[in-house]
């Protein structure tokens, strides 16, 4: 003798909001002019209201108000994390970056090239306060393997002091 037994189960489950079926045609609502996805209709959001411009050269004007009055900078005082990170950045694209010679050894002992070192300040993150050395204040730009040191000789020009791989 066999019996068969049917059981029903219903589940009701919320998905996360990423997961959520979305309507495809939703993006091609129109939306008023001068509005986007981000702000309201008449914010003057300049991605929608000049529509003539590429990407590229939108790219180029916020590039340029980014680094408005960064060149300002007094170097001699001990700077915020985010403002060494900000004039790390321009120096990077807009300026010089020399080596000691104590950065050039302590680099070819760790095995490591002036460009694993322009990296490591491209990428790298200042969430340390600035350290006074020899009265240059100093600034330790991590990743997760490699630390910089460096010091800003002017708004335009920096040094890396040492680098070292974290263990």
């Amino acid at each position: 003798m066999s019996v068969h037994v049917n059981v029903a189960v219903n589940v009701n489950v919320t998905l996360p909001r990423t997961w959520r079926l979305r309507d495809p045609h939703r993006h091609r609502q129109p939306r008023p002019e001068g509005s986007c996805h981000n702000h309201p209709p008449g914010s003057g959001c300049q991605l929608h209201i000049r529509r003539d411009l590429t990407k590229h050269q939108l790219r180029g004007e916020a590039s340029n108000d980014r680094w408005l009055g960064i060149e300002e900078t007094d170097t001699e005082k001990d700077l915020p994390c985010a403002v060494a990170r900000k004039l790390l950045s321009f120096i990077l694209t807009n300026g010089e970056v020399l080596f000691s010679r104590h950065a050039l050894q302590e680099l070819a002992r760790d095995g490591m090239t002036q460009q694993d070192a322009l990296n490591v300040l491209r990428v790298g993150r200042i969430f340390e306060p600035g350290e006074l050395v020899s009265e240059t204040w100093r600034y330790r730009c991590h990743t997760d393997t490699t630390c910089v040191v460096i010091a800003f000789d002017s708004a335009t020009r920096t040094v890396v002091v040492t680098a070292w791989r974290k263990k």
